[in-house]
């Protein structure tokens, strides 16, 4: 068993005891340096794995992993962990509302304005979303903060249903290609899929990108049509279809995420 580093606390079991959690149920570990982590098993899972979720590392396992296994491993990856947990809660906290938040992108518009004449409440126009709050509104809540985020989500998914699929089919009949099915999906680990019948599922936050990004996703898809691995045969066909633009486009898309990334005016 690998220590822990100097100067650092390992990880400790939730129960003192040693008796370990029924596998099938959701775990938590506590660390003293990275606070509570998440285990889920997943039978699909062939090695131990992390990711930051909301604020919170989460960590899927094989079957039958224990816990003091959980723990070992978080002792032996401890930097790469810190730095992961500092992205998600910076991530987080990008993705709390605030009077001063805004969402400034060419597909949606977001921004606070202070109304005292009645309840909490949205008002939509052609370029998106007002929040309308009166003074004394308390923004740590929990409630509201799920609120806003539910009514900005749908709000981005009527607008991707009325803009993207379109667009999407479009760019299909450029390619002289035929979807069979097109939807939108509140996905957060990827832009979009296609699947082996044809069906292709767009993220609701493509309406966050520029659209020759989301061009470029839907272009990404429709290429799955014509070749479901990432071989070099895909990424030829993906590369004759953005104009040679593939890995420019590509490196820009880093600076994206799968999130609702409110801006907050510089202090």
């Amino acid at each position: 068993m690998a220590g822990a580093q100097r100067g650092q606390q390992p990880a400790r079991l939730p129960h003192p005891n040693g008796q370990e959690w029924n596998m099938s149920e959701e775990r938590t570990l506590t660390d003293d340096e990275l606070g509570r982590i998440l285990i889920h098993s997943s039978a699909r899972a062939r090695r131990i794995t992390f990711r930051c979720k909301e604020g919170v590392l989460t960590c899927t396992t094989p079957p039958h992993t224990s816990t003091s296994q959980v723990a070992r491993v978080v002792n032996e990856m401890r930097g790469r962990l810190r730095g992961l947990a500092q992205r998600g809660r910076d991530r987080h906290t990008a993705s709390l509302f605030t009077p001063q938040s805004r969402i400034e992108a060419e597909g949606f518009t977001f921004s606070c304005l202070r109304d005292d004449g009645g309840k909490p409440r949205v008002r939509e126009d052609a370029r998106g979303m007002t929040f309308l709050y009166p003074g004394g509104l308390d923004w740590s809540s929990d409630g509201l903060q799920q609120w806003l985020t539910r009514v900005v989500e749908e709000c981005l998914r009527r607008r991707a249903t009325r803009t993207l699929i379109p667009r999407l089919l479009t760019l299909a009949g450029l390619r002289g290609l035929h979807v069979r099915e097109a939807t939108v999906r509140k996905t957060k680990s990827r832009w979009g899929s296609c699947s082996g019948k044809g069906d292709i599922h767009l993220s609701l936050y493509l309406m966050l990108l520029p659209p020759h990004l989301r061009d470029f996703i839907m272009q990404h898809e429709l290429t799955h049509l014509l070749e479901m691995n990432h071989g070099p045969r895909f990424h030829a066909l993906l590369n004759q279809a953005v104009a040679g633009q593939e890995e420019a486009l590509q490196r820009e898309m880093r600076q994206f995420h799968t999130a609702l990334t409110l801006q907050q005016p510089s202090p």
